[in-house]
């Protein structure tokens, strides 16, 4: 009958079969997410100018609203210039848990002038690397998905992966709440 799936199978079955298709690409977007929230702008705004940096009331004021404007270039950047994208979800996910080692790079920034090397540039790095790589993965996440499924199902493979990416979201933010103890 109309709306159901593959050998007579319901719609609810053949969403179940889609998800689970998809599954190291959903949870690479959820990965990807989860840790950009996480660590941005929670860890990443705790971030002060240099106590080594010229002693510009101007920079230390503009040094956080700088950091959100680097970041911002840096995703930006990241999702216009989609290269060497893997065809499996499995390297994704890889990339998506390493970015984990950004939150204790970004929490040493915070409490330590020596971990930045007295400097502003280090942090300016390091957040311009992490937002490129968040841009970067969550462009390749939804090129590469697609293709993974049956043509039919594409439309709906979009839909998960768009809830996919708003769980890493939900995800990110609640995990924020508890990055301010760090």
């Amino acid at each position: 009958g109309g709306g159901e799936g593959e050998g007579g199978s319901g719609p609810v079955v053949a969403l179940l079969r889609l998800a689970r298709a998809l599954l190291g690409w959903e949870a690479a977007l959820v990965l990807c997410f989860g840790v950009t929230l996480f660590v941005f702008p929670t860890l990443t705004s705790a971030i002060r100018a240099s106590e080594a940096a010229p002693s510009s009331c101007e920079w230390r004021a503009l040094y956080v609203p700088l950091s959100f404007l680097n970041f911002n270039a840096g995703d930006m950047l990241g999702r216009a210039f989609p290269f060497c994208i893997p065809r499996e979800s499995r390297s994704l996910l890889l990339f998506a848990a390493g970015r984990l080692l950004f939150a204790p790079l970004f929490v040493a920034f915070r409490r330590s002038e020596a971990a930045r090397a007295h400097s502003d540039a280090l942090p300016a790095l390091a957040l311009h690397l992490f937002a490129l790589s968040n841009g970067w993965l969550t462009t390749a996440i939804f090129v590469r998905a697609p293709r993974a499924v049956e043509e039919r199902d594409r439309p709906a493979a979009g839909a998960l992966l768009v809830l996919a990416l708003n769980s890493g979201l939900t995800a990110g933010s609640l995990l924020s709440l508890g990055a301010w103890t760090t």
